[in-house]
């Protein structure tokens, strides 16, 4: 695990790596945490939406978890407080006095479902990989059997297997927070990034050379066959 941490921010970065070494084939997980402990106490929990309001209630137990890619539940104990399709992923925990609070974000929380975010009395915990009942996390192979002419090897399973996630930690106090734990969770998912025109690509070779912008004026048909590529790889791939 990895710490980021600027001098005058009261904010951290943290990049958490999970990597598989153990017996893949006796080990199965239930869950992947990181367990956050705070002192704010029973006090307000918010969450983002992608509908726009954010969700607040007053239960210390409050959970966001994206069990698939296009579905959230908020919930409070048994009790769903809202749904929706795709989460920012993040939670806001607020002392009762509404004066200091814990701000938790996770990039690509729903795009890596299954995940969740609870925001407890005493801790906030982040599951990276969260399954529902009885469902385990396996990196087994899917058979014994070794597939020979599949270029199979012995150790063709989940050994080694590594995953990052990032997380962002914030801290505020002295005030309520209001709209802006909003949009400083806004701006630790969606960091700026900064563009140069392609035709500088170009001009100083920094990707070797050969890189050409785009021209539809000089070259329109083969323009036109690179946009229609790229829109199809948009809605096929992503």
């Amino acid at each position: 695990m990895r710490l980021f941490c600027s001098a005058g921010q009261p904010s951290v970065r943290i990049l958490h790596t999970f990597v598989v070494a153990h017996d893949v084939d006796q080990v199965r997980i239930k869950e992947i945490a990181l367990r956050i402990p705070h002192s704010l106490g029973d006090g307000v929990r918010r969450f983002g939406t992608d509908s726009g309001p954010v969700v607040e209630t007053q239960r210390p137990d409050a959970r966001l978890a994206h069990r698939d890619p296009s579905h959230w539940t908020i919930s409070a104990g048994t009790e769903a407080v809202a749904t929706g399709a795709h989460s920012p992923g993040w939670g806001a925990a607020l002392s009762p006095d509404r004066r200091r609070g814990l701000l938790v974000a996770v990039r690509n929380f729903w795009e890596e479902a299954p995940k969740a975010l609870t925001m407890g009395g005493r801790e906030a915990r982040v599951s990276l990989w969260h399954g529902d009942n009885d469902e385990r996390l396996s990196f087994r192979r899917y058979s014994p059997v070794l597939q020979r002419e599949e270029y199979e090897g012995i150790y063709s399973d989940g050994l080694g297997v590594a995953k990052t996630t990032e997380i962002h930690l914030s801290f505020w106090s002295g005030e309520d927070g209001g709209d802006s734990v909003a949009a400083a969770a806004d701006a630790l998912l969606k960091p700026l990034h900064v563009r140069v025109p392609p035709a500088w690509y170009d001009r100083c070779e920094v990707a070797g050379g050969g890189l050409a912008p785009a021209d539809a004026a000089s070259h329109p048909r083969e323009e036109q066959m690179m946009a229609e590529l790229l829109a199809w790889m948009e809605r096929h791939v992503g």
